[in-house]
């Protein structure tokens, strides 16, 4: 009874619904393979580490800039240790020097 209901289709409309499956297809494939690529960006985003502060530097040796006032700038000494920066502290003995 149902396959009654349904009209014949020639080769032209075949054809014609076939096409506009196929040019759906690539254009769900399209939009999926553009949204696994922005999820993929974020990703990627997410896990590369935080940067705290701008680092002045030479090479090896910089100074991360935490804060400024008026024209004084604070922050802290840190060395490149394989292309990671780290917070370098002072040797046992070492004393700070100061200003009278």
């Amino acid at each position: 009874m149902f396959l009654a209901s349904i009209p014949l289709l020639g080769y032209h409309q075949i054809a014609k619904l076939m096409e506009d499956s196929t040019a759906r297809k690539r254009i769900a494939l399209i939009l999926a393979w553009a949204l696994s690529l922005i999820i993929i960006g974020a990703i990627a985003r997410a896990q590369t580490p935080a940067q705290r502060g701008v680092i002045i530097s030479g090479s090896d040796l910089g100074f991360r800039v935490e804060r400024r006032r008026g024209n004084r700038v604070t922050g802290t000494l840190v060395v490149r240790v394989n292309s990671e920066w780290l917070v370098a502290e002072p040797a046992e003995g070492v004393k700070a020097l100061t200003v009278k």
